[in-house]
C-alpha cells in the first residue's frame, strides 16, 4: 500500500467531501507517456485516492461505475450490454503545464471501476 503524503491527508481532512483536489503546483519533470490512472490507494476504511498525471492542454474526466456488465437495451445499457451510465467523479481542466492529481472517492460500493477520459480542447 502506498501511503498518502502529508498534503494528501490535509486535503482529505480539511474538506471531508467526496471531491477534494490536491494538485501539485510544480510542473512534473517526467512527461506522461500515456493517459491512464497511475494507481489507486486506500486512505482509510471509507476513502480511496485515485492518482493520475496530466499532459498540457488536455482536459481529463475521471469517471466511475459500479458494474461493467448489464442487460442489453435497458436503462443505462446499450444494445451490446455495455453500460452507458458512467458517473463523472472529477474534471481536470486543460492547463498549459503538466499536473498530478490525487482525487479522493468514497468507498460506498462493494466494487467500483474507474476510467480516465481525455479531451483536447
Amino acid at each position: 500500500m502506498v501511503r498518502p503524503s502529508k498534503g494528501e491527508l490535509q486535503c482529505v481532512k480539511s474538506f471531508r467531501s467526496l471531491l477534494c483536489l490536491y494538485a501539485l503546483s510544480t510542473a512534473l519533470s517526467i512527461a506522461a507517456a500515456e493517459h491512464r490512472i497511475d494507481h489507486i490507494s486506500i486512505l482509510d476504511r471509507d476513502t480511496v485516492l485515485i492518482h493520475f498525471d496530466t499532459q498540457p492542454n488536455r482536459e481529463y474526466v475521471l469517471q466511475s461505475i459500479n458494474r461493467l456488465s448489464c442487460v442489453p437495451n435497458t436503462t443505462g445499457c446499450n444494445s451490446h450490454g455495455i453500460p452507458t451510465n458512467w458517473v463523472t467523479v472529477f474534471t481536470a481542466p486543460a492547463y498549459p503545464d503538466m499536473q498530478h492529481y490525487v482525487i479522493p472517492d468514497e468507498r460506498n460500493a462493494v466494487r467500483r471501476f474507474y476510467r480516465l477520459r481525455v479531451r483536447t480542447p
